[in-house]
C-alpha cells in the first residue's frame, strides 16, 4: 500500500506541477507582447479545454475549442489545442499540420514546437524530429522540462546513429536529404539523377538499407539487370529480412538481360510502413497478385500471436544483487538507513545519496532511493532524470527498465514500452539468464504490459496479463489496479 500511495502522490504532483507549468506558459507563448486583454482570456479558456482532454471528455474539450475557432481563426493557442486533439486520438499527421500552423502564427510557441516534435517522433519522421527538439533547445530556458527531454532525445538520436553509421547526426540528416532527393527523382522516373543523388547518400552512410534497394530498382529500371541484383544482394546483404528487396530482386531475375523493367516500382518507407507497424510486404504483395485473400485464416495473426511466456520462479525473499552484495557492511547498513530517510526526510537524505551516487554507480539501488526522495520534495524533473540516468548506466537492472516504463505511461508516451523491453512481453524472455524474480518484479511488470495493451486496443492480451496477476498475486495493490482497469 505504501507503494501504491507514493505513485499516487507523485501522479499528483506531476498533474498539479504539469498545469501550472502549462498555465504560465500558454499564456506567455500564445501572443505577442502587445496581445490585449481578450487574448488571455482565449488562453485561459484553451487551457480549460485542455484540462477537459486530460480528464478524458474530448467531446467537451473539442466543441470548446471549436468555439473559439470561429471567434479567433489565427490564434496559435487554438491549433495548439487541435493538435493535441489529434494527437490523443492518434491522427499523428493531422497534429503535425495543427503544431505547425500554431508554430507558424507563432515562431516562439516554444511548447507548440516541442509537441510537433514528439508528432515527427511518433511518425518515424527523425529528421523532421531532430530540427523540431532543435528548435525547442534554442528557443527554451535549460531548466524548461520540453528542453530538457528534447535534449535528451537528440543526445540519444546522435548516440544511435554513431553507432550505426560511424557518422554525426549531421552527417546523417545531409544523407537523408540527398536520399529524399534520390526517392524524389524516381517518383519522376529520372533514374540517372536518383543514382546520383543515392551515391550521395552512400557516401556519409555507406551501410542504407533503402538506398541500396533503391539503387537496384533503378538499375532495374535502366535494363541494367546485374548491376540492379548486385544492388538488391546489398540491401539484403544489409538486411536478410527486407522484404521489399526479396520481392524486386526475384522480379527483376526473372526479366531478360537487358529488359527494362515494365512495371513502376513502389516509393514507400519500408521500415516505417511494414516492420514498425507489425506488417508484411510479402503478405500484401502476395494479397495484390491476387494469390492470397484478406479472409484467408493464414493471413491472420491471431492476437497475442507474439507473445511466449515462460516458465520461471516467483518469490517474496529479498533477492540479493551481487553488486549490492560486494559494497563495505557499513555501506550496506547505511543505505538500510536511506531507504528509510529517503521517504520520511528527503531533503536531508539527498546530499548523502548523491555522494554515494557518486561514488557506486553502478548500484542501482542508491538511484532508487534518491528518485523516491526528490519524488517525495515534489522535484519531478529531477525524479524523471534519475529514472533515466539509473536506466542509462545500470541498462540491464530489471527495476530500472520498470520504473522508466512507469514513468512512460504516466507521461502517455506508451509507444516507448516495447523499446525499452526489447520488444520483448515476457519477464524470461526479458531476463533470460535469471530462474527466479521477485513478486513485486513480476506484479510491476505485469501492471505495465497490461496497461500497455490497453492502451494500444488490445484488451484481450491485457486480460491474460491481469489473469497472470490475479493468479499469483490477487492481494498486490498493482493487481487491484490492473483488475479496475481491464474490466
Amino acid at each position: 500500500m505504501a507503494n501504491k500511495n507514493k505513485n499516487l502522490k507523485k501522479q499528483n504532483i506531476k498533474k498539479a506541477q504539469k498545469q501550472k507549468r502549462r498555465q504560465e506558459k500558454l499564456k506567455k507563448q500564445s501572443q505577442p507582447p502587445q496581445a490585449a486583454s481578450a487574448g488571455l482570456n482565449v488562453a485561459e479558456r484553451v487551457d480549460y479545454a485542455l484540462d477537459l482532454l486530460e480528464k478524458g471528455d474530448l467531446r467537451a474539450g473539442k466543441k470548446m475549442l471549436h468555439m473559439l475557432e470561429r471567434k479567433h481563426p489565427d490564434h496559435a493557442l487554438i491549433h495548439y489545442g487541435f493538435g493535441v486533439v489529434a494527437g490523443m486520438e492518434n491522427r499523428l499527421k493531422d497534429a503535425v499540420s495543427c503544431f505547425e500552423k500554431a508554430v507558424e502564427i507563432l515562431p516562439d510557441f516554444m511548447e507548440a514546437q516541442y509537441n510537433l516534435g514528439v508528432a515527427y517522433q511518433n511518425l518515424y519522421k527523425i529528421p523532421e524530429m531532430v530540427y523540431a527538439f532543435r528548435k525547442v533547445v534554442k528557443l527554451g530556458k535549460p531548466s524548461a522540462f520540453e528542453v530538457s527531454q528534447a535534449k535528451g532525445m537528440l543526445e540519444s538520436i546522435e548516440k544511435m546513429v554513431q553507432k550505426d553509421s560511424g557518422h554525426s547526426l549531421d552527417d546523417y540528416l545531409r544523407a537523408n536529404e540527398f536520399f529524399e532527393q534520390g526517392v524524389e527523382e524516381m517518383e519522376s522516373e529520372h533514374w540517372e539523377e536518383s543514382l546520383a543523388a543515392f551515391d550521395k547518400t552512400l557516401e556519409l552512410h555507406p551501410n542504407h538499407t533503402q538506398t541500396h534497394g533503391n539503387m537496384g530498382l533503378c538499375y532495374a529500371f535502366l535494363g541494367k539487370k546485374q548491376q540492379a541484383l548486385d544492388a538488391f544482394d546489398r540491401a539484403l546483404a544489409l538486411d536478410p529480412k527486407y522484404e521489399l528487396a526479396q520481392v524486386n530482386r526475384a522480379m527483376v531475375e526473372a526479366q531478360p538481360q537487358g529488359k527494362m523493367v515494365s512495371k513502376k516500382g513502389k516509393s514507400m518507407e519500408y521500415y516505417k510502413d511494414y516492420p514498425m507497424q507489425d506488417r508484411s510486404y510479402v503478405q500484401d504483395f502476395l494479397m495484390e497478385s491476387g494469390f492470397i485473400s484478406q479472409n484467408d485464416p493464414a493471413y491472420r495473426v491471431p492476437e497475442g500471436a507474439a507473445l511466449s511466456f515462460h516458465q520461471y520462479n516467483i518469490t517474496e525473499e529479498p533477492i540479493i544483487e551481487p553488486y549490492y552484495e560486494q559494497l563495505p557492511a557499513e555501506v550496506k547498513d547505511r543505505l538500510q538507513e536511506l531507504m528509510v530517510t529517503a521517504q520520511d526526510r528527503p531533503a536531508k537524505a539527498i546530499p548523502e545519496l548523491e555522494e554515494l551516487k557518486e561514488k557506486y554507480p553502478h548500484v542501482p539501488h542508491i538511484y532508487n532511493f534518491l528518485a523516491v526522495a526528490y519524488s517525495g520534495l515534489g522535484d519531478m524533473e529531477k525524479t524523471e532524470a534519475i529514472v533515466k540516468e539509473n536506466l542509462f548506466v545500470n541498462p540491464d537492472y530489471l527495476f530500472g527498465k520498470l520504473n522508466y516504463a512507469q514513468l512512460c505511461l504516466a507521461n502517455e508516451e506508451h509507444e516507448k514500452i516495447p523499446e525499452i523491453f526489447d520488444n520483448k512481453f515476457d519477464l524470461k524472455a526479458v531476463c533470460p539468464e535469471r530462474e527466479k524474480f521477485h513478486i513485486t518484479e513480476f506484479a510491476t511488470f505485469c501492471e505495465i504490459m497490461g496497461k500497455y495493451f490497453m492502451m494500444i486496443g488490445k484488451p484481450e492480451t491485457a486480460r491474460n496479463f491481469n489473469k497472470f496477476l490475479q493468479d499469483i498475486a490477487p492481494h498486490t495493490p498493482t493487481a487491484k489496479e490492473l483488475k479496475r482497469l481491464v474490466n
